[in-house]
């Protein structure tokens, strides 16, 4: 378990994702704050906590993170480009998180992810995508789904 607080930063031209916290598989990513980030032109997502297969992420918080001519900020389940076809994005658990008024919310884009009793609210294009099959979506609090 690490602890990352990652505040008040701007930053801008990356060529992969601004800020991206991954979860391996079978491991734990917990408590981290990214808030208050200013994030520019980003080939990828501006941010993500990310995670592949097997792996927890629990009682983190994201919020208020704004992103310009990037792509989602927020939590993504799903393989970078590079890893498309190689990447398994299944048996995730997400639970207990914050996602709080950032470009988007929390986005699923694998299979049999569970997503439990996590608060995504006034985020900026949803607060829940589901792009997979299977999911199982419990006990969240938000605003606007995309499904």
């Amino acid at each position: 378990m690490r602890l990352y607080e990652i505040v008040k930063n701007t930053m801008g031209y990356c060529a992969g994702n601004g800020i991206s916290l991954y979860a391996w598989p079978g491991t734990v990513l917990t408590h981290n704050r990214i808030s208050d980030n200013e994030i520019q032109t980003c080939g990828l997502d501006c941010l993500a906590l990310e995670a592949g297969s097997g792996a927890v992420m629990t009682d983190n918080q994201v919020t208020g993170n704004e992103a310009s001519f990037s792509g989602d900020c927020g939590i993504t389940l799903g393989a970078e480009p590079w890893d498309a076809f190689d990447a398994s994005v299944s048996n995730n658990l997400v639970r207990a998180n914050t996602v709080y008024r950032n470009l988007s919310g929390i986005e699923v884009s694998g299979d049999n992810n569970a997503i439990f009793n996590n608060t995504a609210l006034h985020n900026g294009f949803y607060d829940l995508a589901d792009e997979g099959t299977d999911n199982r979506w419990r006990n969240n609090t938000y605003e606007t789904k995309n499904w």
